[in-house]
């Protein structure tokens, strides 16, 4: 469980990320 929560944490961080930059794009448009 421990390993999958470590992925899970790095994907949620992709995600976040991802969602910054497209709300960054959206505020720019």
């Amino acid at each position: 469980m421990e390993e999958n929560s470590e992925t899970h944490v790095r994907e949620r961080k992709q995600l976040a990320h991802l969602y910054e930059v497209k709300l960054r794009d959206g505020d720019t448009s």
